[in-house]
């Protein structure tokens, strides 16, 4: 279990750097991973075709659509928890005093400038307390915020949209992969060009 966490901190890690070289000292100091196992890891990718090694011994991402894939089927979203909220202005300040990223279809909205109906956001497990402090829990069906507890490595890169935090371009991608949301992850992929 140790492992499948460190590697995927690594892919995480890996894929939010690809088209960028990245040296194999730093994976292990961003990640806390020995730099055996990383070294291990790196290894088994680059049997996949998934990242190269170039002529300075830094590591490229050669196929950020496998890393995705691989992401999204090694760590299944957790089991979300849902709210009720006011409105979205009002979520917001909720949200801004925790550390959260709004992710999967409300963040493909944010991205294509609309207000989501229904706010998903990972929040960093130790901040659930506080939502719980000022919401009301809600079942699925009545609920529009949809919170996903996450680890600190979740939130070392986001986009800044308008002022509101969300996962990046290839994590919304391989989030709506993890909800088995495939038609609607396509689809994003396509419009963003993140694989061409």
């Amino acid at each position: 279990m140790v492992n499948m966490k460190a590697k995927q901190k690594i892919y995480h890690y890996l894929v939010n750097r690809a088209g960028k070289e990245v040296w194999q000292s730093n994976i292990s100091k961003h990640c806390s991973c020995t730099p055996v196992f990383v070294t291990k890891v790196i290894k088994e990718l680059i049997k996949l075709g998934v990242v190269s090694k170039n002529s300075k011994n830094t590591i490229e991402v050669n196929n950020p659509f496998l890393l995705c894939s691989l992401l999204a089927v090694q760590h299944r979203l957790p089991k979300p928890v849902y709210f009720s909220t006011p409105e979205f202005e009002d979520t917001m300040l909720i949200l801004n005093k925790t550390t959260y990223s709004i992710a999967l279809t409300s963040a493909v909205e944010l991205l294509n400038n609309k207000k989501p109906d229904k706010i998903h956001a990972h929040l960093l497990e130790k901040d659930m307390d506080k939502l719980f402090d000022t919401l009301n829990p809600s079942n699925e069906k009545e609920a529009n915020l949809i919170v996903y507890p996450a680890e600190q490595h979740q939130f070392t890169r986001q986009l800044l949209i308008r002022g509101i935090y969300t996962t990046t371009e290839y994590d919304t991608y391989t989030d709506l992969l993890r909800q088995n949301n495939i038609k609607e992850a396509l689809k994003f992929s396509k419009e963003n060009k993140l694989f061409e």
